[in-house]
Formats: C-alpha cells, structure tokens, sequence
C-alpha cells in the first residue's frame, strides 16, 4: 500500500464521501506518473473501504485542533 502525505495547506473541503483538495500542477506531474497513477487507483479502492474510519479520525484531528 502507498501512503500519500499531502499538507493540510491544500485542504478546500472534506464531506461524507470526499476529501477536495487544491494541488499546484508540479505536486500532481510529481505524483501521478503512469506507474504511480494504476497505485492511486488501487488506493482509491481501499480509502473507499476505510471511509467511516478516516472520517471519525478527521473529526478527532478537529476537535484536537479547537
């Protein structure tokens, strides 16, 4: 599995199905080359999978934050 750090920075908008995110073009051609791109989609899968628990952790993110 691959494990994609993007900073908070970029964060526009998270909801119960997406997380929408602002990326400058050099961040996408660094990350989505052919190979890497056939990894996102796999990954896509999985985060669909674990989808309530990324989102209970983003909550706890949140309330550590205010």
């Amino acid at each position: 599995m691959t494990i994609i750090k993007i900073p908070k920075t970029y964060l526009l908008q998270e909801d119960q199905e997406n997380l929408t995110f602002n990326l400058p073009e050099e961040f996408i051609n660094q990350v989505l080359t052919p190979a890497k791109y056939e990894v996102l989609k796999r990954t896509k899968g999985i985060l669909k999978e674990q989808r309530q628990e990324l989102l209970k952790y983003s909550q706890t993110v949140r309330q550590e934050w205010d």
